[in-house]
């Protein structure tokens, strides 16, 4: 632990003991940095603004802390309310999207990104439903219309989320396409960004949690100023296992003996 004293900016050991402390007429107090620093300075001001109780300034602040007992987070972190100041977790860092964030700098209390003006615009489109919609996800089953209904039908693994005001974005690894008609957008075997407003996400239409594959199909409806594509109620999402896959394989065939442009 790192002293300091009043009217010096370092205390060393010759200054540790209490009686040359009071010889010299010097009061040493502990550094108070919240176990992110052991090093510290006296400076006038802050003496003099704290009416004359305490002069005390860390420094070399670690664990992405800052200020004078570095007890806030960094310019690019926030602060994890979960950890208590002192934790070496105490700051998180900023998880602002390159593409929809102004910058890498978020709210130091909350951790909220600014949203670019047209992302702001493009998240209005469609955040104003409240009540939970009638959802064709896994509670229904994977029929020929559903599947001619839709612009595409891809499989993919969830790999992260991040929520944009109204919206949540997930990012997808898609591994198989296996429709894209009337396709707006064309989609690759890559990473595709795609957009739920968190009102769709709480009554879980569709329902996407991080690590799991999906069988997705969906029309073509994106979000305006990003170009990635929206899930909603009227996507058919559903988790990707054997029995899917078999049930995929069969629509695949009824629809094209069925021709989908009589569906």
């Amino acid at each position: 632990m790192g002293n300091y004293a009043f009217g010096y900016n370092n205390c060393n050991n010759d200054f540790n003991n209490d009686s040359k402390s009071i010889k010299l007429g010097i009061s040493f107090i502990p550094c108070n940095c919240n176990k992110h620093s052991n090093k510290c300075n006296f400076d006038k001001d802050v003496y003099k603004l704290s009416g004359g109780k305490s002069g005390g300034v860390c420094r070399d602040c670690n664990h992405n802390t800052d200020g004078r007992y570095c007890n806030y987070c960094k310019e690019g972190y926030y602060r994890d309310q979960t950890q208590p100041i002192h934790s070496r977790k105490a700051c998180k860092p900023c998880a602002c999207d390159q593409y929809g964030s102004r910058g890498r700098v978020c709210n130091q209390t909350t951790g909220q990104c600014t949203c670019k003006e047209e992302i702001i615009a493009g998240l209005n489109q469609f955040a104003d439903v409240k009540e939970c919609p009638e959802c064709h996800n896994d509670r229904k089953s994977l029929t020929v219309k559903r599947y001619c209904k839709r612009d595409y039908a891809v499989k993919g693994k969830v790999l992260s989320r991040k929520n944009f005001k109204d919206w949540a974005k997930f990012e997808v690894s898609i591994s198989e396409i296996y429709k894209q008609s009337r396709a707006i957008i064309k989609i690759g075997r890559t990473i595709q960004s795609f957009w739920v407003t968190l009102n769709h996400v709480k009554c879980r239409c569709p329902k996407l949690r991080i690590g799991r594959e999906y069988l997705i199909l969906m029309r073509g409806e994106v979000m305006k100023g990003d170009g990635s594509f929206i899930l909603d109620h009227n996507s058919y999402v559903t988790l990707w296992n054997t029995k899917v896959e078999t049930k995929l394989i069969q629509t695949i065939d009824k629809s094209v003996s069925q021709t989908c442009g009589r569906l």
